[in-house]
């Protein structure tokens, strides 16, 4: 599935801790070696694209209000 370097980015940060809630603010800062700077709408934005572009939203679960968590095996 081809991501945008921000797209798998936050993919990547994601994966890397499993089952943890990464908040907005922690993305963020994994995205701010890119030349655009990216807003906590941003990561929304992304997160919206790479569900989209997997087929599924289950491996991403949006905490309301912090962030999002990485679930390796969606149930």
């Amino acid at each position: 599935v081809p991501l945008t370097r921000a797209e798998f980015d936050i993919l990547e940060m994601l994966a890397r801790a499993p089952n943890r809630v990464l908040s907005r603010d922690q993305l963020l800062d994994g995205l701010m070696r890119s030349d655009e700077a990216p807003t906590d709408r941003m990561i929304d934005s992304y997160v919206s694209r790479i569900r989209k572009k997997m087929g599924t939203s289950d491996f991403i679960v949006t905490v309301t209000g912090i962030g999002y968590r990485f679930v390796p095996s969606p149930s």
